[in-house]
């Protein structure tokens, strides 16, 4: 067996489940075909950039003290400035709780949303995780999956920029 750190968790069966899951406080049925899973009336806009502002002047600074973050290649962005008016699609895999932070640090001051499963919204913090940015991925539904794709393809062809998680185990992931 690979070394695991004690993390204070119940390691799942699968090696691809999810460690943390929340207790739902929230229906899943919210979750139907007309959710704004990219919402834009102006009392969810007005919050959503109050934390933006509140994510960029607090919350970035701590994760630079406490995890000794630095944003190196920034210049690169300016070298793509017209392309990337045009909205951005960004990637990487999800390894803490904080690096979607990182990512936003990364991408100032620029403002990002990102997909989420929608576990995590159904949560105690699903609240702040779309105040934030989250657009959550349902399931089972068909006709709520359409209303997300439609919701996906609106905020892109805005120019937005969404950023995806590869939640792959590193155990099962493959280079070239």
């Amino acid at each position: 067996m690979k070394y695991r750190p004690d993390l204070h968790f119940v390691y799942p069966e699968q090696i691809d489940g999810h460690m943390i899951s929340p207790a739902p406080v929230y229906d899943e049925a919210i979750l139907n075909h007309e959710y704004p899973y990219y919402n834009q009336s102006f009392p969810f806009v007005v919050k959503q950039n109050l934390m933006h502002v509140f994510l960029l002047a607090l919350v970035v600074p701590v994760a630079c003290v406490r995890y000794g973050l630095r944003v190196k290649g920034k210049k690169v962005f300016r070298k793509y400035r017209k392309l990337l008016k045009q909205g951005a699609i960004t990637v990487c895999n999800h390894v803490y709780e904080w690096d979607y932070l990182c990512i936003r640090a990364a991408i100032y001051p620029r403002k990002q949303y990102f997909t989420m499963w929608k576990n995590n919204l159904l949560g105690s913090l699903g609240p702040t995780f779309r105040a934030v940015g989250a657009v959550p991925i349902p399931s089972g539904n068909l006709a709520a999956i359409r209303a997300f794709e439609r919701d996906v393809l609106k905020l892109l062809d805005e120019g937005r920029w969404l950023h995806f998680y590869r939640n792959v185990p590193c155990g099962i992931m493959k280079t070239r």
